[in-house]
C-alpha cells in the first residue's frame, strides 16, 4: 500500500518549514531545537538528525510551501502529496506510446 502517513514524509515538511519559515540551513539544524517552540516539532520521527536529503528534493519540496505560504501544515501536506501524485502522474504518462495517449484524448 502507498505509505499516505510516512513518518518521512513528516520530517521533509518539517525541515521545509525550517527553511522557509525560519531562514535556517536544514542540513545544520535539527528538529529537536524547536521542540519548545514550534508545533510541527510533534509530528517529525527523526528529531536529532539533520537533513538527509539532497538539496535538489529540497528544493523540490519547498515549492509548494512558497507558492501557498509557510504557516499551515495541512494545507502544506496537502499541497505536497499533489504535487508529488502529479509527478507520479506524468511519470506514467511518460512511459505510454504517444499515439496511445493521443488516441485515448482523442476518441474521450
Amino acid at each position: 500500500s502507498y505509505p499516505f502517513l510516512s513518518h518521512d514524509f513528516f520530517t521533509y515538511l518539517f525541515f521545509n518549514h525550517v527553511a522557509v519559515s525560519y531562514h535556517l540551513n536544514p542540513y545544520v539544524v535539527t528538529p529537536s531545537q524547536f521542540a519548545l517552540t514550534d508545533l510541527w516539532y510533534g509530528f517529525v520521527h527523526s528529531v536529532y538528525g539533520s537533513y538527509r536529503y539532497g538539496i535538489i528534493y529540497l528544493i523540490y519540496s519547498i515549492i509548494p510551501m512558497i507558492f501557498i505560504g509557510g504557516s499551515s501544515f495541512l494545507t502544506n501536506f496537502f499541497a505536497l502529496k499533489i504535487l508529488n501524485g502529479l509527478l507520479f502522474f506524468l511519470t506514467g504518462l511518460s512511459k505510454i506510446p504517444k499515439f496511445l495517449v493521443f488516441g485515448f484524448l482523442i476518441h474521450s
